[in-house]
């Protein structure tokens, strides 16, 4: 509003000076600049509030018009004229597009000047001549053409020096210190020029203001002109105003010397604007000229072909940098030269021939690959393309063309034809078919093979949905896999199904590998690639399989059946003579009666190892050996095996020996009777095998591997092992050789049973033998150390609870001669006892003794009888109320494995005997579980126990003062006394729940009697310090 406003007070104020110079009564100014302001205005603004300037102005118009003395429907209608005018140029001018002319190039400025200068003062001419005009004609030409003449010359004066200005200043820049200068000294110098012309009257000097405007147009461009422009109307226009200046010198009527100043005006702005306008679009033609050069030359700096020129004899003429970088030669040294000479040899006397068709016309481009070589020697591929050129008569003058490298490109493309090969036998000649498949299924390529697989041709399964013919039972499954993979829910997948063949009757197995391709930047689904095999003879040979497992399961089923079987059949009567045999020992016998017993229970142990030994080798072998986890007292574990030999070497006269590493845990995570089982082997291997020397037996843990090892070495000085017997050594009934086995005896399955016990404990067993020096066997097993295991409360009593009241056992046996040797036994313990023949008859005599309220203390439970079995005996027990609390069950049975005892506790049983029975062990459980009169323990019980406690304690305490001082003192130290002390403790240690102490103290002896002070000697007595200190702080 305050711009439109703005534009009104100057259109007002330019329009009551431009009445003074109204052409006589005509009522027509002689200079009428007003409408080209608001024209100026209404282009600037590009028609914005159009109407609202036209309303301001003509208000101004017609204020202007009636304070000058005129006609107020006069004034009104010539504004309504010249608001028409501006309005109709204006609207003409903008377009559709709204778009602002710019008044500095040629073509806008023309187009300016025949709408503003011509067009619309010619048309709204004819409206005011008519209000103004003499009824005359003549009156009514001469008011229109003034109109014309008048308001066109305004707009060309006012209009285009507005909007050059308004837009100068709109992008103007910095102006240095030069541009002030320059546009001073132009514009001065010119103003006091114009000055000079207007100011006397006497010299027609009109033309001298003519070199200013073409100075400043030429040299200050498009704004200088305008401003110029300006400048000479406004002095121009004040000075014939006020009757100065040349225009005053022409003889005749005002309205002539009128027509000489519209005239001068008219000459200063065509000799001005249009030259500031050409001007600036030839130097814009230069800039862009240079900047195409300079385009071209940087085009030609980075491009990475060669472009160049010759001349008509083949010289370069025009070479870009990229020259240098694919021949290795500089541009400047190239220049000049002939194109052939950076040919391969071969190809040079030759070249120009090529280039023949060129210069006769016959062809005017060309493209061939040329071998050439690099300055450093390389041979190189270059692709050469040429167009000759010509001179306007048609004279060959040279070619040009460009260069690039094309030796990789040349040897991919050789490569690819290679591959394409190589793909093209893959596909004639792989035994799968190999499609392309669409995401909907549709069949895109496949490869011959197609025919070996589904009996069809090619091209007839090409375009083909695939998603077909398949078995019912498969089409879910085969549907629901392509389906996940073409939503991109799978990248892979093989589906395994049956489908229809072509020509053979019935369903083939097919396995299909597929792939999922996706798009490499977005990752959507693009289609599936699959693999197809037939596997129909694989899916029989599988089927052929699989019944041969199942009969193998059955097999190894019956094989565990039979072991089952075998251990319980041969147990059974051995149970019988190895009791009898004990029973006999323990009578009164004659001393050769005596030795015939001891006979019968020695042989009949040995048949019971190698029964054991059998029977292990078959669990394994059946893979029904169970490795279990627990708590393992290592020391005493090694010690209890190595002293199983102790008699037999002494007897052979060879030193037995045990190091335990100082950094031995005492208790490890394994399976106690395993590790024992191999130790024992190797310890009785070693003492069988050696007559003279020595047995080592030494235990470290080896921290240095990834994870913690225990390592056992057994070494011995006995006969060795030849190398070529080395490697089977671990294999089932072999020894180290014939004479071996005659002179030593044996099944030789102890070594293959220790030796698969270990990879079944997750270790492995070494051997370095020589020939009659000797053998060192290694068990190496996985060490994690582990906590000493609670006692079971039942347990913790080392002395039966003694009293006159005798235990009530019922036995459940089915074989007579077992039952007679359990009585036996029992009878001798001062327990009573009665027998079952099976579980039947068990569960009865459970159910009655508990109804008369006589209740049995303990039932010893056969697992195999006839009728009902033991774990069927005991569930059924359970199942009446008898808790174990109130009646323990123990298994008593010749199945003796590890899954045995589980079974026996799961089915609710407590405890677990094995046939034959060990009397000692039948002990144990007895006192564990019931009570036993005293007498009948007497034997094994000491009855001073408690009475010599004080003096086991005092004993400790001196062979602990003892030990330190030892230690203290050093080598010098005398260790018989240590060795008596450690002696007499190691034989009575035990007696008082100290087992690990007593086995400590037992290796301290050994190691003293042999006079072996080494590493592991004070690592022994470290450990048995240790093991000092814990019974002394618990006995108190």
């Amino acid at each position: 509003m305050a711009e439109a406003l703005l534009v009104a007070l100057v259109f007002g104020a330019l329009a009551s000076i431009s009445t003074v110079l109204t052409l006589d009564t005509a009522h027509i100014a002689a200079l009428w600049f007003p409408n080209g302001v608001l024209l100026a205005a209404l282009l600037w603004r590009r028609g914005e509030h159009l109407w609202l300037y036209v309303l301001l102005c003509m208000i101004a118009n017609v204020t202007a018009g009636i304070a000058a003395g005129g006609v107020p429907w006069r004034a009104a209608g010539l504004s309504a004229c010249n608001m028409f005018e501006v309005t109709l140029a204006a609207l003409v001018l903008l377009g559709r597009a709204r778009r602002v002319p710019d008044l500095g190039t040629p073509s806008d400025l023309l187009r300016f000047v025949g709408i503003a200068g011509v067009f619309a003062p010619v048309f709204t001419g004819v409206v005011a001549a008519i209000m103004v005009a003499d009824p005359s004609p003549s009156s009514f030409v001469t008011t229109w053409a003034a109109w014309a003449l008048t308001d066109g010359l305004g707009n060309l004066m006012i209009t285009p020096i507005l909007l050059v200005l308004a837009k100068a200043l709109q992008t103007r820049t910095r102006v240095t210190r030069h541009d002030v200068i320059h546009w001073t000294a132009i514009l001065g110098t010119g103003t006091l020029l114009t000055l000079a012309v207007f100011s006397q009257q006497r010299y027609p000097m009109l033309f001298a203001a003519a070199p200013f405007v073409l100075l400043a147009g030429f040299r200050l461009g498009i704004s200088g002109a305008a401003v110029s422009t300006l400048i000479v109307t406004a002095i121009a226009s004040i000075a014939t105003g006020l009757d100065h200046g040349p225009i005053h010198i022409v003889q005749g009527p005002l309205r002539e010397k009128i027509f000489v100043l519209q005239v001068f005006l008219l000459t200063t702005f065509a000799s001005s604007l249009p030259l500031a306008a050409a001007v600036r679009e030839l130097r814009g033609t230069r800039e862009a000229l240079a900047q195409g050069r300079d385009l071209l030359r940087s085009t030609l700096d980075t491009i990475r072909e060669v472009v160049f020129r010759t001349d008509a004899e083949g010289h370069w003429t025009l070479l870009n940098p990229a020259w240098t970088e694919l021949t290795g030669y500089p541009v400047e040294q190239s220049l000049g030269r002939n194109w052939r000479e950076w040919l391969a040899s071969e190809v040079q006397e030759g070249a120009d021939s090529i280039l023949e068709p060129l210069r006769t016309g016959e062809r005017d481009h060309m493209r061939f690959d040329l071998p050439f070589v690099r300055a450093d020697g390389v041979p190189r591929i270059a692709e050469v393309s040429i167009r000759p050129m010509h001179a306007p008569d048609g004279t060959y003058t040279g070619m040009s063309g460009n260069l690039r490298d094309v030796t990789d490109q040349r040897a991919d493309a050789r490569a690819l034809v290679e591959s394409e090969h190589h793909l093209q036998l893959f596909a004639s000649n792989v035994s799968d078919a190999v499609f392309r498949l669409a995401l909907d299924g549709t069949c895109l390529f496949v490869t011959p093979s197609v025919r070996d697989v589904f009996g069809y041709e090619p091209e007839h399964v090409v375009g083909r949905n695939m998603l077909a013919r398949f078995h019912p039972d498969d089409r879910g499954m085969v549907s629901e896999g392509f389906g996940r993979m073409a939503m991109g829910q799978l990248d892979r997948a093989v589906i395994t199904y049956r489908a229809r063949h072509a020509v053979r009757e019935g369903w083939v197995w097919i396995e299909a590998s597929s792939q999922l391709v996706r798009e490499a930047v977005t990752g959507k689904p693009l289609e599936i690639v699959s693999s197809l095999r037939d596997i129909s003879a694989r899916k029989a040979l599988e089927a052929e399989l699989e019944r041969e497992r199942e009969r193998a399961e059955s097999a190894a089923l019956a094989k565990s059946r039979f072991l089952a079987n075998m251990s319980h059949e041969l147990r059974t009567p051995m149970n019988g003579v190895l009791g009898f045999a004990d029973l006999l020992l323990d009578g009164n016998l004659p001393d050769d009666e005596r030795d015939y017993a001891r006979l019968i229970a020695e042989s009949s142990r040995a048949m019971m190892r190698i029964l054991n030994e059998i029977l292990d080798l078959s669990k394994i072998e059946a893979g029904q050996m169970a490795i279990i986890d627990e708590s393992v007292e290592l020391p005493h574990a090694l010690m209890r095996s190595v002293e199983l030999f102790e008699a037999v070497a002494k007897q052979k006269g060879i030193a037995l020996s045990v190091a335990l590493a100082p950094d031995l845990p005492r208790w490890i995570h394994g399976d106690g009777l395993r590790l024992r089982q191999v130790v024992t082997n190797l310890v009785g291997n070693a003492v069988k095998f050696t007559n003279e020397g020595s047995v080592q037996v030494e235990a470290k843990a080896d921290y240095a591997g990834f994870e913690p090892r225990l390592l056992v070495s057994v070494r011995d000085t006995g006969i060795g092992i030849a190398p070529e017997r080395q490697e089977m050594i671990f294999a089932e009934f072999v020894q180290a050789d014939e004479e071996t086995a005659r002179n030593f005896g044996g099944t030789g399955l102890g070594l293959s049973i220790a030796d698969r016990l270990v990879h079944l404990m997750g270790g492995e067993m070494t051997l370095e033998s020589e020939l009659r020096k000797g053998s060192c066997f290694t068990l190496i097993l996985p060490l994690v150390e582990a906590e000493a295991p609670a006692p079971a409360p039942a347990d913790a009593p080392e002395t039966p609870e003694t009293g006159p009241m005798a235990a009530r056992v019922l036995v459940a046996e089915d074989n007579a001669i077992n039952q007679h040797l359990v009585r036996a036994v029992l009878r001798q313990l001062g327990v009573e006892c009665e027998i079952a023949a099976d579980g039947t008859e068990a569960i009865a005599a459970v159910l009655a003794a508990e109804a008369e309220g006589r209740g049995y203390d303990l039932v010893l439970m056969d697992l195999q009888m006839p009728e009902t079995d033991g774990f069927e005996a005991v569930r059924r027990i359970r199942e009446v109320g008898i808790a174990p609390e109130q009646l323990p069950v123990v298994a008593l049975t010749a199945n003796a494995y590890q899954e045995d005892i589980q079974a026996a506790l799961l089915a609710g049983m407590q405890g677990h005997l094995a046939k034959p029975i060990d009397i000692t062990a039948l002990t144990r459980m007895l006192r564990r579980w019931v009570r036993i009169p005293a007498v009948a323990m007497a034997p094994n019980l000491d009855p001073a126990l408690a009475e010599l406690r004080p003096q086991f304690r005092a004993r400790m305490v001196t062979l602990e003062a003892m030990l330190a001082a030892a230690v203290d003192a050093g080598d010098d130290h005398d260790w018989n006394d240590i060795r008596g002390h450690s002696h007499q403790l190691a034989g009575t240690a035990a007696m008082f729940g100290y087992r690990t102490l007593g086995d400590a103290a037992r290796i301290v002896d050994r190691y003293i009697f042999e006079e072996a002070q080494d590493g592991a000697f004070a690592a022994s007595l470290a450990f048995l310090r240790a093991r000092l200190n814990e019974a002394l702080a618990a006995e108190g």
